[in-house]
């Protein structure tokens, strides 16, 4: 398997003890579940596997070829995340072409005047994520089902151009019939070239069946991870 994330001895602690590991992990392209139950230390694992983390220690740690520590700035900026409460997320009061104004003044040079943007350009955003379900740009966040919140910071994630995409805890999707339509929106990602590690406390067997691109799994029972094929 062609690993975009490989670590050995991956661990972070804390003053309350062990937060996850020591682990090994290789995920490759394509969508990779990553699931362990409450208080498993799965959402620290992303945030550290997305530079976002201070790393604990690892005998080695890469991720899209770029080792960890030393090149997290480079993570950062060729990964996106999208899910992890309170990091991303939406203020209730905004619309939603407001929230996608905030992001690309965000990420453009800070003397750029960055205007409302019009629906079009609301749906271009959108388009990958939605898959035709763009909400409208005047819509508030508060009107946004759980799905469209998510898809909504799915897309704002992928306005920075990631080749990796982290999601928090897919069970945020109450509704199996949501996380159906969550999970093939992420399988439409990976045929544009978006790689998906995805934290779940459980597998979603019942909805994968769908998906064209099977996903790799990863279970974290007691702080040992060990990843195999589903």
């Amino acid at each position: 398997m062609d690993s975009i994330i490989h670590a050995r001895d991956l661990q972070l602690t804390s003053r309350r003890g062990q937060v996850f590991g020591p682990l090994d992990l290789d995920l490759g392209h394509g969508i990779s579940v990553v699931h362990g139950p409450m208080g498993s230390g799965r959402t620290s694992l992303l945030l550290t596997l997305a530079g976002r983390m201070r790393l604990g220690s690892a005998t080695e740690l890469t991720v899209l070829g770029e080792p960890l520590p030393a090149r997290s700035r480079k993570v950062q900026m060729r990964t996106g995340i999208a899910g992890f409460a309170p990091l991303d997320d939406l203020d209730d009061s905004v619309t939603v072409a407001s929230t996608i104004r905030e992001r690309k003044a965000w990420l453009s040079p800070w003397w750029k005047f960055i205007r409302e943007p019009d629906q079009d350009e609301v749906d271009a955003v959108c388009a990958l994520a939605f898959n035709g379900r763009t909400p409208k740009g005047p819509t508030r966040i508060w009107e946004l089902n759980d799905v469209d919140q998510l898809l909504l910071k799915i897309s704002v994630a992928l306005m920075a151009h990631p080749d990796l995409l982290f999601i928090d805890s897919i069970e945020q999707i109450q509704e199996p019939d949501g996380r159906e339509f969550v999970w093939r929106r992420l399988d439409t990602l990976v045929d544009a070239g978006i790689d998906v590690v995805v934290a779940a406390a459980s597998t979603d067997i019942s909805n994968w069946g769908v998906l064209r691109h099977t996903p790799t799994t990863a279970e974290i029972p007691n702080h040992s991870l060990v990843s195999q094929e589903f």
